[in-house]
């Protein structure tokens, strides 16, 4: 009689065991919604949002369909393709698992530095504006905790965005020398002449080279310079024009350690960049 007890009661077992599993899925179920952090309907009225991370604050905006960025009241150009990738992902619906979090857990659980802050704004007629905390992400490196202040909740949500969460201006600014973002109607503006002028010569590319115009728009900068300008050799100017509109002045200093500094000066923005011995080398050649 034991002996038959003893399979029934694995078999209760079993049933117990996978009855556990069902319990688990279908409170899972009720705990995650699917949403975005940007509502797709909305995002044709995003205009402008915000990043933090410590004290590096961004300030993205649009001006004439392009994105800008703003650093300590100095305007960037961006790189409109990581932006817009940034903003579709945003707008992606994804599984976000509410956790019962407060303020002090999150605290308590994770490194303040690691928090990482988006604003967005929205050009409504209640001016929509909404904040998301982002902490970091689990132990399996695929989910990331957030704080949607609005409703003072947290979740566990999907990581599709962890690789946009930059406060560096140098991850988002447009890394070619001659900005792609530069013009309002870049589909229709075209370069009609480039000029370098030194203080020995001056030397021109002119639209009819087609091969010097679209190698002069592939090359690209490196980081941001921070130095002092005043304290660089000036060599040249390289001055951009255009079809119909505004034109680019880039003043161009020697480093004095084997690379060179382009200085941008525009009515929209005025900043500087680094650039190599290879690219400025590649430049040159382009006016011979």
């Amino acid at each position: 009689m034991n002996k038959n007890i003893f399979p029934f009661l694995a078999i209760i077992m079993i049933l117990l065991y996978l009855l556990s599993f069902v319990i688990e899925i279908k409170n899972n179920s009720v705990n995650f919604i699917r949403t975005a952090i940007l509502n797709p309907s909305k995002a044709d009225l995003l205009t402008g949002f915000e990043l933090q991370q410590n004290d590096n604050f961004l300030k993205f905006y649009k001006l004439n369909g392009i994105w800008f960025c703003e650093k300590n009241n100095i305007s960037y150009p961006t790189d409109q393709n990581q932006v817009n990738k940034f903003i579709n992902n945003l707008k992606k619906c994804i599984k976000m698992y509410k956790i019962s979090y407060s303020d002090d857990d999150f605290l308590l659980h994770f490194d303040k530095n690691s928090f990482f802050s988006l604003t967005y704004l929205l050009s409504d007629v209640e001016k929509s504006k909404t904040e998301i905390l982002f902490g970091p992400c689990d132990f399996s490196n695929t989910k990331r905790i957030i704080k949607i202040t609005s409703s003072d909740s947290y979740f566990k949500t999907e990581d599709i965005f962890g690789s946009f969460l930059s406060a560096d201006i140098n991850f988002w600014i447009d890394p070619y020398i001659i900005p792609a973002s530069f013009s309002e109607k870049k589909e229709d503006k075209e370069i009609s002449r480039v000029v370098f002028v030194t203080d020995v010569l001056s030397k021109a590319i002119e639209s009819s080279n087609d091969y010097a115009v679209s190698r002069l728009k592939l090359l690209r900068h490196g980081k941001i310079f921070t130095g002092n300008l005043e304290e660089l050799k000036k060599i040249g100017i390289i001055k951009i024009e255009y079809d119909y509109g505004d034109g680019l002045c880039i003043h161009v200093f020697d480093d004095g350690n084997g690379g060179f500094v382009l200085n941008y000066q525009n009515v929209l923005f005025n900043y500087s960049v680094c650039i190599s011995e290879w690219t400025f080398l590649n430049l040159n050649k382009l006016f011979d």
